[in-house]
């Protein structure tokens, strides 16, 4: 697939995911509703042509692509399904926790930007830190909110706990009192020392490649240089007349000489 389409692919799924948080964050009308209801709709269906048509082109077994890219299936999951089954009374209650299958439109979304910027540690470190705070956000936020004791009530709750989560500050002002609010902060703590502890080791590595590339930029430098000395010196002496030559041998015998005897 050409960078152009994979970009192309993923701010749809950008914007998607913009609407998934609109949905869950704000009291639509039934009209504005089915607009988002409809452009979702849509995304869904282009995502999963760009599965059918990357399993195709792929040189993987059907089974194995899947099973590589198994995540990208619940995210084409339109997001009016869950809606239907969370306004249904006996349903919304044994499926609560199916709200969390939204999240993986964000890890899908995030793996196409991770993709994009691979060759570079830096930005693709910056992506996978991102990725955890925005993934747990929203994961808490859909968790929590509806909860009427809930200590994050808003995306901004939400946001700033994942922050203070993954950072390891901790401040203790929110936090899940869900299990699944809970299961999901576990696993941002864990995913958060691991970032720190890779943040330090990538930093590290890039400061030393940096190093050695500005000595091999230097070394032809001082190479060159050492050359047009040495044949600045061979010019002058091929310069000399036979005294002059002469006077200069002796000059170099008696230095010899001297170092000998010191």
């Amino acid at each position: 697939m050409s960078k152009l389409y994979e970009t192309f692919v993923t701010i749809l799924a950008a914007i998607s995911v913009v609407v998934i948080l609109v949905d869950l964050g704000f009291n639509l009308t039934e009209k504005q509703r089915l607009i988002i209801y409809m452009f979702d709709f849509g995304v869904v269906v282009t995502l999963a042509l760009d599965f059918y048509f990357r399993l195709r082109s792929s040189n993987y077994s059907p089974a194995r692509f899947i099973l590589k890219h198994w995540f990208e299936i619940p995210a084409m999951i339109p997001i009016f399904v869950f809606n239907v089954i969370g306004t249904s009374g006996i349903l919304g209650v044994a499926f609560r926790s199916l709200r969390l299958i939204r999240l993986f439109r964000v890890i899908h979304l995030l793996s196409r930007i991770m993709v994009i910027f691979r060759e570079s540690r830096l930005i693709y470190l910056a992506i996978f830190s991102s990725a955890v705070i925005i993934t747990g956000a929203v994961g808490e936020y859909i968790v929590e909110s509806p909860v009427k004791y809930a200590k994050i009530t808003n995306f901004g709750d939400a946001l700033w706990w994942a922050m203070a989560t993954v950072t390891t500050v901790g401040y203790g002002d929110m936090y899940p009192v869900t299990i699944e609010g809970r299961i999901i902060g576990s696993i941002v703590m864990i995913l958060g020392i691991s970032i720190l502890g890779i943040s330090i080791s990538t930093l590290g590595v890039s400061l030393i490649e940096s190093r050695l590339e500005e000595k091999k930029q230097v070394m032809p430098t001082m190479v060159t240089q050492i050359k047009e000395l040495v044949k600045s010196r061979i010019d002058e002496i091929e310069k000399l007349d036979t005294e002059d030559f002469n006077t200069l041998i002796a000059t170099l015998k008696s230095l010899k000489s001297h170092s000998n005897v010191t």
